[in-house]
């Protein structure tokens, strides 16, 4: 049964193959590779970012004796943080998000249905998966009954309608004091910037990667400040990003025959011609990969 939405049903076209040819293992993760510090094969390269996620949640919660706003949020309930993942994918991210915090309330959301059956099914199979929800829902305009401590995006912003749109969303789920974590790919400056041929390229991300909301770091803060979120913090991942695999290369010779025939508002090609043009991005700098920390200007009770 289709999503009913292009990006619901471009995920339920491509998810099973993101899987099968990406190189998580049990990690169940459909995001970017990093190729940090320590890492030494592909399954520590996909978990890489889960790791950076982790740690800045773990940064952010504070320790047993602090008085302050952010103590309400966690400390004077007695109860450990609330993640929400807005476009959780099959759960992967979540799931090591609940080894890694133990007390944790972890609540995922994806437009997909096929995703939505997947991190059911491992939400079954794994010890942990009993403190992981998931709701099939468009993050947009979704009504979830909780206010998170800590909201993450992981390569889901750029799916957004608009910026403003998906920040609105954050905003009415964060609780007070709440940190939002968002990873995705940005323009490295604004598009009238580049050349007629890197403008193209940007195109074709934006339209086989269904990126409506592909912008500038500057743009996305300045969109998170209307909703009452300030930026904390601004980290470039793209140098640890690896292009150039053979799958790449490979897709490289036939993504100019896909683009030619039209084939780029079918899903299985439009995420190569997408993918393609994401690899020309980073390879020639006008499109990074960047980590942002966002917080809530509402104080704690």
């Amino acid at each position: 049964m289709s999503s009913g939405s292009p990006i619901g049903d471009y995920y339920d076209s491509n998810t099973h193959r993101f899987l099968l040819v990406g190189r998580s293992g049990d990690r169940h993760a459909i995001h970017r590779e990093l190729w940090g510090p320590g890492v030494q094969n592909p399954r520590q390269a996909a978990g890489y970012v889960n790791n950076l996620v982790a740690e800045e949640i773990e940064a952010s919660l504070p320790p047993p004796d602090r008085t302050g706003p952010r103590r309400s949020a966690t400390q004077a309930s007695g109860r450990g943080p609330i993640i929400l993942d807005m476009g959780c994918g099959v759960g992967g991210t979540l799931f090591e998000l609940a080894e890694r915090f133990p007390r944790a309330r972890l609540h995922g959301v994806t437009i997909s249905r096929r995703q939505h059956q997947l991190a059911l099914r491992l939400k079954t199979r794994l010890d942990r998966g009993d403190r992981c929800d998931f709701s099939l829902a468009d993050f947009q305009s979704m009504k979830l009954d909780l206010r998170a401590d800590f909201v993450v995006g992981i390569e889901s912003f750029v799916h957004s309608i608009a910026p403003e749109r998906f920040f609105a969303s954050v905003e009415a789920h964060l609780a007070p004091g709440g940190r939002m974590i968002l990873v995705d790919d940005f323009l490295a400056r604004a598009a009238r910037s580049f050349s007629s041929r890197d403008r193209a390229e940007i195109e074709r991300f934006r339209v086989g990667w269904h990126a409506r909301s592909m912008c500038t770091v500057e743009t996305c803060a300045t969109a998170a400040k209307q909703a009452g979120l300030d930026l904390l913090e601004d980290r470039d991942l793209t140098g640890l990003v690896r292009p150039g695999r053979i799958r790449d290369r490979v897709i490289a010779r036939l993504s100019p025959i896909f683009v030619a025939l039209g084939l780029i508002r079918h899903p299985f090609f439009a995420n190569m011609i997408g993918g393609n043009a994401l690899q020309v991005g980073l390879v020639n700098g006008f499109i990074e990969y960047r980590m942002l920390v966002f917080a809530s200007g509402r104080g704690g009770d």
